[in-house]
């Protein structure tokens, strides 16, 4: 008979909680939001049931991934360069976000069934919202670009990361051609 492992309780929850998140945005990234539970608390090295402790359900792990990416944009903003835009440093990270992470687009999308998500999308435009002006203002934008022109060219973005195949061009090149063409460019 194997021996047991001593179970550690509380020393092991905040380790257990960072497991899960790692785990999470990783295979969220990879496989979307419907990648199965099994798959994080797995990667994780932990049991489902200390899934479900953390988050009560699959829109509540969403949630704390998607927090988490939009710490990732304030964190660009703050670290901006002086002579760098907000705009472009906000921008450049949604885009990045956008080609490294399946989920970010769709966690978007899944805005309009839970009410925290709708706030996340709510936070973003709040926060786009005075950028866009600033660019405009400097003239690195056109002046009939508008936070939602921004969030349909994520969704095309998400669109081109979702469809690339075998034979196409490399995606980076594909989303740098379409954000030119839109005067969108990441700088």
């Amino acid at each position: 008979m194997g021996t047991r492992k001593p179970n550690r309780g509380p020393a092991v929850t905040a380790s257990n909680r960072a497991a899960l998140m790692s785990a999470a945005r990783s295979i969220f990234a990879s496989k979307g939001l419907s990648a199965p539970l099994s798959s994080i608390a797995k990667k994780a090295g932990v049991s489902q049931g200390v899934l479900y402790r953390h988050f009560r359900s699959r829109m509540d792990l969403v949630v704390a991934v998607f927090d988490e990416n939009m710490e990732k944009v304030d964190r660009a903003l703050a670290d901006k360069a002086a002579d760098e835009l907000g705009f472009d440093a906000a921008w450049r990270k949604l885009v990045e976000l956008t080609m490294s992470d399946v989920a970010f687009i769709e966690t978007a999308v899944h805005s309009n069934t839970d009410p925290r998500i709708h706030q996340l999308g709510v936070d973003i435009r709040n926060i786009l919202n005075p950028l866009v002006a600033e660019a405009k203002e400097a003239g690195r934008l056109k002046d009939e670009t508008t936070v939602e022109t921004l969030f349909l060219a994520l969704r095309a973005i998400y669109g081109l990361v979702t469809t690339n195949g075998e034979g196409m061009a490399p995606v980076g090149d594909q989303v740098a051609e379409l954000l030119a063409g839109l005067g969108l460019r990441v700088r």
